[in-house]
């Protein structure tokens, strides 16, 4: 019986390809900078996407002539190499890579698709404990990266098996763009916007009160769970990570503790391009521990004789999205503050309750359609990682019917 990896290699980075590190031109010469993306500037916040198309700055033909910036042709493969490490993508067009990546240039035995996945199925943690020095990969470490390599032909076949799963991904990411746009719009069409009432919106909460952050865990009189704008999406998804265990008083718990329901206010945070006021509304299944709102958090309780919880969730959310804490916020350096009180006054004519139970639950209906199809992209990201590292071993063999199948509907 022939070996399935018979003809694979074991090789390294530096044996099957070179390397030019980027570089960034001096930030004191002005003229060597542009937000003319033309020759646009690279960096590793730019490598979002496996195909990337442009950087957010530009370089200046001046910067290009000194030398002082290193071109990168369009279709090529960079690497991140500094700070965060294993970041691999491929080039659209031309670009000017700073010098956490490098571009990597394969040599005849390595197809370049093949080499993108090999990359990125390193595992760089375990390579840093032994290579990396304050998160950076030398020269010779770069080159020493292990690398398992198979004849030509089963290259291809590897690119083209997972090019088919990206596919699939692809769509499924574009499905969810399509998903969120459809939920913001509904929301515009049938959710009023804050301001334009009479009744002021608190007077629908029976709560609303700042969080606090408390003190160090066991030094107060109970141990909570505190809630940051960290611990939940754009989308109101719990992030459900390391939490923050902090100490408050029972006073403090008595008046803050979170029960299902309830909605946090982001009132301190944002971003020059995104206005404060993010919101998330807990659900029995996210409370299993005694939790509060941090001091950054607006604590709001819908009171059921006046609103739906989930009409009030919607109501703070559409407005949020349609950019109506802008008017309420303050800057201060890079954090955004919002004016809790004049945000939460703002006249509102509420529909009766079961209208606005009716509005809820087809807004609800419509992110149910999102919430599944992220499901299926994490499963589908987990099943291309989990087959990568099948594909990379060496161990298994593509089924002949595979690429019957393949020129079948190619």
């Amino acid at each position: 019986m022939v070996s399935v990896r018979e003809g694979w290699v074991e090789t390294t980075l530096g044996q099957v390809a070179t390397r030019v590190v980027g570089r960034t031109p001096s930030r004191k010469i002005a003229n060597y900078w542009t937000a003319d993306t033309t020759y646009p500037f690279f960096t590793i916040a730019d490598m979002s996407h496996r195909h990337v198309t442009a950087g957010r700055e530009g370089v200046t033909e001046q910067a290009i002539a000194d030398g002082q910036a290193k071109r990168v042709p369009a279709g090529s493969l960079l690497l991140s190499f500094k700070l965060t490490i294993g970041k691999v993508v491929i080039t659209d067009r031309e670009v000017y890579p700073n010098e956490a990546i490098a571009w990597i240039r394969p040599n005849a035995t390595v197809l370049q698709d093949f080499l993108a996945l090999a990359l990125e199925n390193v595992n760089w943690d375990r390579l840093g404990g032994q290579a990396v020095k304050g998160k950076t990969l030398n020269k010779t470490s770069l080159d020493a990266v292990e690398l398992l390599l198979p004849p030509i032909e089963k290259q291809h076949r590897i690119v083209d098996l997972m090019a088919s799963l990206d596919d699939t991904l692809e769509a499924a990411v574009a499905a969810r763009s399509a998903s969120e746009a459809q939920i913001e719009q509904l929301s515009y069409q049938v959710l009023p916007a804050l301001g334009t009432g009479k009744t002021p919106l608190s007077d629908a909460f029976s709560r609303s009160i700042g969080g606090v952050w408390g003190q160090s865990k066991g030094e107060g009189d109970i141990d909570v769970v505190a809630f940051r704008s960290t611990e939940f999406s754009d989308w109101g998804d719990v992030v459900h990570k390391e939490p923050a265990v902090r100490s408050i008083t029972h006073r403090e718990h008595s008046t803050r503790a979170l029960e299902p329901g309830d909605i946090l206010v982001e009132k301190s945070g944002g971003t020059p391009t995104r206005p404060v006021g993010r919101v998330v509304q807990f659900h029995k299944h996210d409370l299993q521990a005694p939790s509060i709102g941090t001091n950054f958090m607006q604590i709001v309780r819908p009171e059921p004789a006046q609103i739906n919880a989930r009409y009030a969730y919607w109501l703070l959310w559409a407005n949020h999205r349609r950019g109506g804490s802008v008017i309420h916020q303050k800057a201060s350096t890079n954090i955004r503050n919002l004016q809790t009180k004049a945000y939460l006054q703002q006249g509102v004519d509420l529909p009766t309750l079961t209208e606005q139970e009716e509005t809820a639950g087809l807004l609800d209906a419509a992110l149910d359609v999102r919430t599944n199809l992220n499901r299926h992209i994490d499963g589908l990201r987990d099943l291309r990682a989990n087959l990568l590292m099948a594909l990379l071993s060496g161990e298994h063999e593509i089924p002949e019917s595979y690429d019957d199948i393949r020129e079948a509907t190619s």
